[in-house]
C-alpha cells in the first residue's frame, strides 16, 4: 500500500487526475531554477597549429540534485515522475555514497540562470580573459567565443558597491549575450557567512510586485518598464542603474540593437 493511502484511505478513491495532480505537486517545480558560478568552467575549445579558442564549459556547472521517493510508490507515480524528468530534462543516477538513486538536472544555456555571488564577481568578469593572458607568448593566436547563456543573477550588493558594474561586464565582448539581469534583493538568505549555503537550491520567486527596468538606446539611460507600475520606493535602484551604465555603449561588450532588461526579483529555496 502506498503512503497516500495510509495517511489518507480513500486517496485510492479520488478521481485519476486528481491524485496526479497531488503527486505532481510534491515535485520540485523548477520554475526558474538558479546555477552558482564557478571558477573554471571555460576552457578549449578547438585547437590548431595557429589558433586557440576558449569556450564556456556550461557542464562544468554544478548540476542540481533532488531526492525523491515517488519514482518508487507504484505505477502511478512512476509515471509522474518520469514525465517531470522529460518535462525538465532530469536524469536518474545511482548514487554509491548513499546507495540511492540521485535525480540530476543540467544547465540549460537557452533558459537557465547563472547566479554569482558578490565575493565572485571579479572572478566572473575576467575569467575567460585570464585564459587569454594566460596563452598570449605564445605562437598562437588565441580567441573567446560568446558563453551561450543570456541571463544572470546578483546579489543587491553588487549594485551597491560596485559603482560601474554594468561597465565592467560589458568591457569584454564575450559578455555581449547578457540580456537580463536579475538583482536578488533577499540574496542574505542564501548566505551562511560570505558563501552560499551548502547543498541547497534557490530559484526566482514571483515577479509580481518588483520593478523591471529596461534599457533605451536612443536616450542612453534605463527606464521603468510600461507594464509594471512604478514606485517612488524603486528610485534608488534606477539611480544605482543610471550611474552603472556610464559609457556602457560605447564598451567592446556592447552591440548596436542590444536590449537589456534588469529585474529586482526575490529567490526562495527549492
Amino acid at each position: 500500500m502506498d503512503t497516500a493511502a495510509i495517511g489518507f484511505p480513500l486517496f485510492p478513491c479520488l478521481p485519476t487526475e486528481l491524485r496526479l495532480q497531488i503527486w505532481e505537486e510534491a515535485l520540485p517545480k523548477l520554475r526558474r531554477p538558479l546555477y552558482m558560478y564557478r571558477l573554471g568552467c571555460w576552457g578549449r575549445g578547438s585547437v590548431s597549429e595557429t589558433h586557440i579558442h576558449y569556450e564556456f564549459k556550461h557542464r562544468r556547472l554544478r548540476d542540481l540534485v533532488f531526492s525523491t521517493s515517488l519514482f518508487f510508490v507504484n505505477c502511478e507515480t512512476r509515471y509522474v515522475v518520469l514525465r517531470w524528468m522529460r518535462k525538465h530534462g532530469i536524469q536518474m543516477m545511482y548514487d554509491p555514497e548513499t546507495s540511492s538513486f540521485r535525480f540530476r538536472r543540467s544547465f540549460n544555456p537557452q533558459s537557465d540562470i547563472i547566479l554569482i555571488p558578490a565575493t565572485e564577481w571579479a572572478c566572473f568578469i575576467v575569467d575567460p580573459w585570464m585564459l587569454v593572458q594566460a596563452e598570449r607568448l605564445g605562437p598562437r593566436a588565441v580567441t573567446v567565443g560568446v558563453p551561450g547563456y543570456t541571463h544572470i543573477a546578483i546579489p543587491m550588493e553588487i549594485c551597491e558597491s560596485k559603482r560601474f558594474f554594468l561597465g565592467d561586464l560589458f568591457r569584454r565582448v564575450y559578455w555581449s549575450t547578457i540580456e537580463k539581469i536579475f538583482v536578488v534583493t533577499n540574496a542574505q538568505d542564501m548566505l551562511e557567512g560570505d558563501v552560499i549555503k551548502a547543498g541547497q537550491h534557490w530559484e526566482l520567486d514571483s515577479f509580481t510586485g518588483f520593478p523591471i527596468f529596461v534599457w533605451n538606446s536612443e536616450r542612453r539611460l534605463f527606464e521603468p518598464h510600461h507594464n509594471v507600475l512604478y514606485e517612488g520606493t524603486w528610485d534608488y535602484v534606477l539611480e544605482r542603474l543610471q550611474e552603472a551604465s556610464g559609457g556602457m555603449m560605447n564598451l567592446s561588450g556592447w552591440e548596436e540593437g542590444h536590449r537589456l532588461e534588469v529585474h529586482s526579483v526575490s529567490v526562495i529555496r527549492m
